[in-house]
């Protein structure tokens, strides 16, 4: 539930924040440019955070539950599950 709460919440500031800068970068003006640009890798740094901020949170729920002995090993299937990378070295217990 939180991790599709944070879905939402960054479809809905992200979009309004990237029509905001597609009208800053079709300004000719070169300061608009730059402060666009700026704006751009914030942006890019708060996808990152947020992506993240869901690999820990699935491996506090994956600890939560159990799964695994320690929190670096649910840190580490998580990272790998949500990457899509996906090893097979570890596997959730049936």
């Amino acid at each position: 539930m939180l991790c599709a709460l944070l879905h939402v919440a960054a479809l809905l500031i992200g979009l309004p924040a990237l029509q905001h800068l597609e009208r800053l970068l079709s300004k000719s003006h070169a300061r608009r440019r730059v402060s666009a640009f700026l704006a751009s890798a914030v942006l890019v740094l708060v996808i990152v955070a947020a992506h993240t901020l869901l690999i820990w949170i699935w491996a506090a729920s994956i600890y939560a539950t159990g799964a695994f002995a320690n929190f670096a090993t649910s840190f580490y299937f998580s990272t790998t599950t949500y990457t899509t990378l996906g090893y097979a070295d570890l596997v959730l217990p049936e």
